[in-house]
């Protein structure tokens, strides 16, 4: 479950959270299980965030930091992820159905048994990801 500490912050929006990430680097924020469908996570950084089971569907995430986060099983369906920086991103059985990830760096991400039926995929960087398994069904 998230810490509610940090679910409380990211809730407060872009200032407060990147402010918490910046002068608390060390801290791996917490939001797995979280209900964030429909914010706008736009420029928000979520280095090595856990988002395991959370809800991000109909979600902004345009050009958030997404390095490093677990995003295992999240669901993402129809978020848009553009621009965002995904580098080393878990996302294994993730459910990324109808997302525009166009333009995203994906470089050595974990897309192994995502669901990215019809995702809009123009302009990704996919170099070294882990594709096993993964649901690409009318996805551009």
């Amino acid at each position: 479950m998230a810490n509610e500490e940090h679910l409380d912050l990211v809730l407060q929006g872009l200032e407060i959270w990147n402010k918490f990430r910046r002068t608390q680097p060390e801290v791996q924020p917490d939001l797995s299980g979280a209900d964030l469908s429909g914010y706008d996570f736009t420029r928000m950084d979520f280095t090595k965030t856990n988002f395991a089971g959370a809800d991000l569907s109909d979600a902004y995430l345009l050009r958030a930091n997404l390095e490093e986060a677990n995003l295992t099983e999240a669901n993402l369906t129809e978020a848009d992820i553009i621009e965002a920086n995904m580098i080393k991103a878990v996302l294994t059985n993730a459910k990324l159905f109808m997302a525009d990830l166009s333009g995203t760096g994906m470089v050595h991400a974990n897309l192994e048994g995502a669901d990215l039926s019809k995702a809009n995929m123009t302009r990704t960087a996919l170099p070294w990801g882990i594709l096993r398994e993964c649901k690409l069904l009318e996805a551009n």
